[in-house]
């Protein structure tokens, strides 16, 4: 509603407009096959000013080539834009709360994309986390989104369970050696992560 409401105002058109009516005006219908908003909202880690700023970058593209709407090639250079401004963000983030973490996150260039408690424990041991803070750094990954765990083939991420990272902890629990960690997508561009 927020991004409908910005569009028809930018736009001049009847405030009553649908949302799906006035991105038809702006964008691309699909990106790599997921309808666009979709996408973009589902990179955003479920937050308003991450939609906007990726929203924002595809605009900028396009402008910068005289488009007068959003094309997947404005997305797709905007989605890698983005996913460097998340990974730089969560990286302060993270030193701020573990200032033994510097760089962790760098650690996950070319990574799997699912990977098993043993793989994720060990690269953070690479990355030089002490064996004890592994569970604590889990759980802030979790939290801010940059993994998740696959649950019966659906990928589950803490805005999936209501921001409550015991959910998570939990069926990771429960799973054993069989759980799997996921890198959110809206990382893989910038950790070169297929």
């Amino acid at each position: 509603e927020m991004m409908r409401l910005r569009l028809v105002s930018g736009l001049k058109v009847d405030s009553r407009v649908p949302f799906e009516k006035v991105w038809q005006r702006v964008c691309v219908s699909h990106f790599h096959g997921t309808e666009t908003s979709t996408f973009m909202i589902d990179c955003s880690l479920m937050r308003p000013r991450n939609f906007l700023k990726l929203f924002s970058y595809s605009c900028g593209f396009a402008n910068n080539f005289s488009r007068p709407t959003i094309g997947e090639e404005d997305i797709d250079k905007a989605f890698r834009a983005y996913s460097q401004d998340l990974l730089i963000e969560l990286g302060h983030e993270l030193r701020y709360i573990f200032p033994d973490a510097d760089d962790l996150l760098y650690y996950f260039l070319d990574a799997k994309n699912a990977m098993s408690p043993e793989d994720i424990r060990e690269l953070l041991v690479r990355a030089r986390i002490d064996e004890a803070d592994c569970d604590a750094v889990i759980e802030f990954l979790f939290y801010y989104g940059v993994i998740g765990l696959r649950v019966g083939g659906n990928d589950k991420y803490i805005f999936n369970v209501n921001y409550d990272p015991k959910v998570l902890q939990i069926r990771a629990e429960l799973a054993g050696n069989d759980a799997q960690y996921v890198v959110n997508p809206a990382f893989c561009p910038a950790l070169g992560i297929a």
